[in-house]
Formats: structure tokens, sequence, C-alpha cells
């Protein structure tokens, strides 16, 4: 995590910093899961089927962002996927683009992000998750995707940090207590890493 941390930050001192900060996340009853369940199953039942097309998703976005220039042209750029502790998969991307690509007026801003009340009755699908968003973005993957301008330097270290900030950890015991029905507390701690079926079968595929 440090040495990709390091290597994220070299991209800084090279491009510039961040222009925009997006987060996409797994949305269980996209079309593509819900038809490939058997009667009685949920998406929680098959975690295979929700990493594969969280893949193909991702893919899609890497796509529009990176070859389709949907936010303009991209000059580099990191992402991690990591995992909910319910098992979703969700995405971070940091986003450093071209000259004239970087937004610098509130013109430029207002073309590419809105935290405005969409319309309840033209809108619905964008009604559900208002928080700072790209319409076509949301409109087209259907899912909670998070756009926001990275707006000053010193956010720099603290958005590669959180990116790059580790997976999850918890501590578990298995033991009995003493005949006195005393625990060793200390004894008794682990501290483990937080795997879950999603991110099993993610590693797996």
């Amino acid at each position: 995590m440090r040495r990709r941390y390091m290597d994220a930050m070299a991209l800084v001192r090279r491009y510039g910093k961040p222009d925009i900060f997006l987060t996409m996340t797994c949305n269980p009853n996209w079309d593509e899961i819900r038809q490939e369940l058997y009667p009685g199953q949920t998406p929680q039942d098959r975690p295979d089927l929700v990493v594969r097309v969280f893949r193909a998703k991702l893919e899609e976005l890497k796509n529009k962002l990176l070859k389709k220039d949907i936010l303009g042209k991209v000059r580099a750029y990191v992402y991690v996927v990591e995992f909910q502790k319910r098992g979703l998969p969700h995405a971070h991307f940091l986003l450093i683009m071209e000259g004239r690509y970087k937004l610098t007026c509130p013109e430029q801003y207002d073309r590419l992000i809105s935290a405005e009340l969409p319309n309840k009755k033209k809108y619905p699908e964008l009604y559900k998750w208002v928080v700072p968003y790209n319409p076509h973005l949301l409109r087209y993957f259907n899912c909670h995707i998070n756009v926001e301008a990275c707006g000053s330097i010193k956010a720099v270290k603290y958005l590669f940090k959180y990116i790059y900030k580790g997976h999850d950890r918890a501590s578990i015991v298995v033991s009995e207590a003493d005949k006195n029905g005393d625990i060793d507390e200390i004894k008794q701690y682990r501290d483990a890493r937080w795997v879950t079926p999603p991110k099993a079968l993610w590693r797996i595929y």
C-alpha cells in the first residue's frame, strides 16, 4: 500500500494535482444480476454474479472515462477496488485531466458535476441518490456514482491515502473461559483481515 501510495504521489509531481474524485458502487439490483438468479435467490446468495457483473461495469466505466473521454481527456489516473463489510464492491478513481480539461471556472464545474435536485417526474432514477454527480454516468450505469472536484492541493495526500487505506480488519476469537469463568482478553485478541465472499471470488476470478 505504501509503495502504491508513493507511486501515486509521483503522478502529482509529474502531472499536477487530481481534478476529479469519482466513486462507483455496485448495484445488487442490476438487471444483469437479477435475471440470472434462480427462484428464491437474492443477490447476496450469488457473490460470483455480483463481482462478475461489477467487473464488466467497471471496465465499461474505464472505457468511457479513459477512451471515450466522457469527462474530458485524462492525462493520468489511479483507481482501487474495495469491498464494504457487507460485501458490495466499489471503486474509487482519481483523475488528473489534461490542461484544457482542468476544472478552472464555474462553467466547467457545472458541465461535469451537478448537485441540484433533479426533476422527480422527469428523472426519477436520478432523484433517488442525490449527491454531486454526473447525470450521464448516473443514468447510464444505474448505480451510485459520486463525482466531485478536487479543489485544493492540500487534498492530494488525503485522497491518495484514502484510496490506498488498506483492507478491512477485525478482532476475532474462538476460545473457552477457564474453570472460574474468567477470560484472558489479551490472550484472546486476534487482529485479522476481513474477507467477504465477493472479495474472495474477486481475487479468485
